[in-house]
């Protein structure tokens, strides 16, 4: 796995300005290379369920969400690895994401 960190207080600054990140971004993952065993299953998962923006082609996903870049490939045959990826949620939209995970098993 491999992450690009974001912290300096300069540049949260300005990427705290951007739409993409929210104001209460100091410190984020701006990239995240993955593998993962299937790949049409992550692309449906990401897009469907999650409701990001999702490229992908017969070699790799890549997911958008925010300011942040997920790049998932194929794992090697016959492995599954295993990851926790956590978004972070503006206070102000809690109630509503509540809302929305209320609706799945």
């Amino acid at each position: 796995m491999a992450a690009a960190w974001f912290g300096l207080e300069a540049d949260a600054a300005k990427q705290a300005a951007s739409p993409e990140a929210p104001p209460s971004t100091a410190r984020c993952i701006l990239s995240l290379q993955l593998q993962a065993p299937d790949l049409a299953a992550q692309a449906r998962f990401y897009s469907d369920v999650m409701g990001l923006r999702v490229e992908s082609d017969a070699k790799s996903v890549r997911v958008h969400a925010g300011g942040t870049r997920m790049h998932l490939t194929q794992a090697p045959a016959g492995q599954q690895p295993v990851y926790h990826v956590a978004w972070a949620i503006p206070a102000y939209l809690l109630p509503e994401a509540k809302a929305w995970l209320a609706g799945y098993p």
